[in-house]
């Protein structure tokens, strides 16, 4: 009984990952990619919400970092343009990053 459960919890963090892992390799390339800093800004705060999935999902510490560190750099680049919309975004990324560090 233990064993299946340990095998049906594998197979959905290796569905997870499967899922997200693509997506973030795309949003990365895009962000290489652009110059626009609006564009930017919602770029990486798209690369975080899916590393937050991973987190909440998958219980993978390695993504806690990655949250951390582009939803910080989504909030320097969004006042550094005074983008109101990407702030509050990266914002409220940041914040459900640290309300699932305290569960």
């Amino acid at each position: 009984m233990k064993s299946a459960f340990v095998y049906m919890l594998l197979c959905f963090q290796i569905q997870v990952l499967a899922k997200e892992t693509p997506k973030i390799d795309s949003l990365r390339s895009e962000l290489a990619k652009t110059t626009d800093d609006q564009t930017k800004v919602d770029l990486l705060i798209q690369i975080a919400e899916s590393h937050l999935v991973l987190l909440a999902e998958s219980y993978q510490v390695s993504n806690s970092d990655e949250v951390l560190t582009h939803s910080t750099q989504a909030i320097e680049r969004a006042e550094k343009i005074s983008y109101q919309p990407g702030l509050a975004k990266a914002y409220f990324i940041l914040g459900r990053y640290y309300y699932s560090k305290k569960a």
